[in-house]
Formats: structure tokens, C-alpha cells, sequence
């Protein structure tokens, strides 16, 4: 069913210390085709100029959250909102021009809530090859997934109507043992919510996760895990997208020591010098 109704859309983006990424986030939105109506960078306690940066943009609207967490700040963002379409992405998240165009066009649908889309890596490379595979590994695990309600949104690239947070907001688990996108989802499709994966929504972001130790990025891939197991969900996708993704880390190492994404070279140097300092897990903060 279409909905004939210009529908409007704000975009959140919760930020802790992201100077270093949030310029090229907010000139990705800059540049949309079709500028966003509401833009939302949710401060969580930054202690550099993230909110600074920000500020100078006059169609961002800094909201600050003090409770620390990225739960925490995605709720004030996604409360904050006023627009019919809550998109949310990360400050690290480059759109392609299209993005917001395309995110309306999808919602013309009433039948759909939610939707997520596939990511690539803007500072790896083999760009299209690595968005490729995330395409096909996030659509294999769609295709398994949904058949026993494993059901996911992607906090780098994703939307849905505020009419669906606003029945799910106060049920939402408030745990740092969750991650809350995957969280969002389940409780949106529990309540019979659509949620919608298409593959052609797709946005660029860091590799910065991949950079991380094997020891922090198992934990991490365990709370991916442990989120649907709060609700009572096994599945054959859950244990797959790990082990995949798991193998992939190592690949993407690999290649991610040699690689400077400024002169997108590979470099001996580089390689020698070795890869860049884990990120705290914004799960965890």
C-alpha cells in the first residue's frame, strides 16, 4: 500500500568523541539529493570538539545526553525526533546521495516500520567487494533469520516510522549486555512491526571495529549473541553471521595493516608500523 503523504524524515546520530569522523558524516548529509528535515547529533559526554564540529552546521541540532552509553544517547535522539521517519546512523556512516531519497521512497510503503541495509567499508580496501559481501552475508542471514524471528537493524544504516518507537520505546531493554539496535528489532517484530532489508539502502563506515583485538571483538560478537538469547532466540543465523564474520576480521586485518585509506595505497611502511589502537565498545561505555 502507498502512502501519498510527503513523509518527513530526521536522521540521529549518536556521538562520544568523534571528532575525527563527524565532519565527513554531516558533508555525506550536506550532499543528499534530498535534504533530511530534521539532523540530531546526540553529544554522550565527548570530551573533544565532536560537539564543536557539529554546531557549525546549521542544520544540526546538538541535543546532550549524560547518562553514558549509546543506548542512553540513541533514545534521546530517537525521542527527540519530530519527523514522521527516525533514520539513525553512526558518526563514522558516509551516505550516498541518495540515501534520505531513497529512505522516503521506501516508507511510501505503510506496510514497513523498519529497515536496515548492508554497509561497506570507506576506509579499506576493495570498497565494492567489501560491500558486496556484507550485502550477501546480511541477505543469507535475513533469508535464514526471519523464519525464526531473528530479525535485525543495523545502527550504521537504518530507519524506521516514529509511530513504531513510540509503542516500543518503554519496552526496549535497558542493559548494557544487549546491543540495542538488534534489541529495537526484536521488540519492533514482537509486537508484529515489519521490519525490511533491502539490499540497495546501502551506506559506507568505518573498518575501525575490525581493527579491534580478537579478544574485544569476540566479546563483542558474544553480546551479538547473548542479545537474541535475552529473548529467547537460538538460530542457525545468529551462529552463522559470527562465524563469518569472525573469519572476516582476520582477512580484513590483514590487508587493513598495509592500507592507508588517505592515499588509498598499500604501504610496507604501514604494514611494519602495524594497525591502529582498539575502539572502546560503545556497548560498553
Amino acid at each position: 500500500m502507498k502512502n501519498n503523504k510527503s513523509l518527513t524524515l530526521g536522521i540521529v546520530i549518536p556521538v562520544f568523541n568523534e571528532q575525527d569522523q563527524i565532519k565527513s558524516c554531516l558533508d555525506s548529509i550536506a550532499n543528499q539529493s534530498v535534504l533530511p528535515d530534521e539532523v540530531i547529533v546526540v553529544d554522550n559526554n565527548s570530551s573533544d570538539n565532536t560537539a564543536t564540529i557539529a554546531s557549525e552546521y546549521p542544520f544540526v541540532k546538538v541535543v546532550q545526553e549524560r547518562q553514558q552509553g549509546v543506548l542512553y544517547a540513541r533514545t534521546a535522539g530517537f525521542n527527540a525526533v519530530k519527523s514522521d521517519i527516525i533514520g539513525r546512523i553512526d558518526a563514522e556512516t558516509h551516505l550516498k546521495s541518495d540515501w534520505v531519497e531513497q529512505v522516503k521512497r521506501i516508507f511510501e510503503d505503510e506496510s514497513i516500520s523498519a529497515v536496515s541495509g548492508p554497509v561497506g567499508f570507506h576506509d579499506a580496501p576493495f570498497r565494492k567487494l567489501g560491500l558486496f559481501a556484507d550485502k550477501n552475508i546480511r541477505k543469507a542471514t535475513w533469508n535464514i533469520g526471519i523464519k525464526d524471528d531473528a530479525v535485525f537493524l543495523f545502527g550504521s544504516n537504518m530507519a524506521m516510522r516514529k509511530k513504531a518507537w513510540n509503542k516500543v520505546k518503554n519496552k526496549v531493554c535497558a542493559r548494557k549486555d544487549v546491543h540495542e539496535d538488534i534489541d529495537l528489532a526484536i521488540h519492533l517484530d514482537q509486537i508484529g512491526e515489519i521490519i525490511a532489508f533491502d539490499e540497495t539502502l546501502t551506506a559506507m563506515t568505518s573498518s575501525r571495529r575490525m581493527q579491534d583485538s580478537t579478544q574485544d571483538f569476540y566479546r563483542y560478537l558474544q553480546i551479538y549473541k547473548e542479545t537474541y538469547a535475552v529473548h529467547g532466540i537460538q538460530s542457525p543465523a545468529v551462529d552463522m553471521t559470527v562465524i563469518v564474520v569472525l573469519s572476516a576480521k582476520f582477512g580484513v586485518n590483514l590487508l587493513q595493516r598495509a592500507y592507508d585509506p588517505k592515499t588509498q595505497q598499500f604501504s610496507i611502511k604501514k604494514f611494519i608500523k602495524g594497525g591502529s589502537e582498539s575502539r572502546q565498545s560503545p556497548v560498553e561505555l
